[in-house]
């Protein structure tokens, strides 16, 4: 099932057999339950899937977000999160949380040319989500009392 959502924004709703329509979304929200401190295997297998996607810049650039439920409180809902958002993780490095480069032991190793243009990119991207705060456009309108 796809379609507009009230915001616009292309919505589509998918199982874990259907990881080839994710490209059809504007982002992606992910939702799965906590097994001992992670995401269910099954969640895993599905990331698994979407190898390719990530290879061929399918899925880059696109917001993403997960959510999870435990069975109790200080059940591993943080660490579950804190494990599974590396299967956000492009395939040509850096990290969920932003660019990245290694200085080596010493420090003297320097940014390659992909580390450099993943840092380039967030700049951009930085830059563009906060050129449109700045003009009004709430890009996160989504969250309550923002």
């Amino acid at each position: 099932m796809a379609g507009p959502d009230a915001r616009g924004a292309r919505v589509v709703f998918f199982t874990c057999s259907t990881a080839k329509k994710l490209p059809e979304a504007d982002g992606f929200v992910s939702g799965f339950p906590t097994r001992f401190g992670m995401m269910a295997g099954q969640m895993k297998n599905f990331f698994d899937t979407t190898g390719q996607l990530w290879q061929a810049g399918a899925l880059h650039g696109k917001p993403a977000s997960m959510f999870t439920s435990t069975a109790t409180q200080g059940g591993g809902q943080e660490t579950t999160i804190m494990t599974a958002v590396t299967q956000l993780q492009d395939a040509r490095g850096g990290s969920p949380w932003g660019a990245g480069t290694l200085a080596g032991p010493d420090g003297s190793r320097q940014p390659d040319e992909d580390e450099l243009q993943q840092a380039e990119y967030l700049g951009e991207l930085l830059a563009g989500v906060a050129k449109q705060e700045a003009e009004g456009v709430n890009t996160l309108g989504a969250l309550p009392g923002v």
